[in-house]
């Protein structure tokens, strides 16, 4: 019952990750024609944030679920 509870969580918590990553990019799209240098450096963080946590997502993803 234990290991059937934790697979649930893990698989939540991947799945609360994609909506994260997913809600930052529809932010990044709505502002994309926003101006502004602040915003400018916000987008370009934002966007290398994202790139990186992409990256940590699929590789916990494949490690979780496995």
């Amino acid at each position: 019952m234990e290991k059937l509870f934790e697979e649930g969580s893990k698989e939540q918590l991947v799945n609360d990750f994609k909506v994260v990553v997913a809600d930052a990019e529809a932010l990044l799209k709505a502002t994309a024609n926003q101006g502004g240098e602040k915003l400018a450096e916000v987008r370009t963080k934002t966007e290398k944030s994202l790139k990186v946590a992409k990256a940590g997502l699929a590789e916990a993803q494949s490690v979780v679920l496995a």
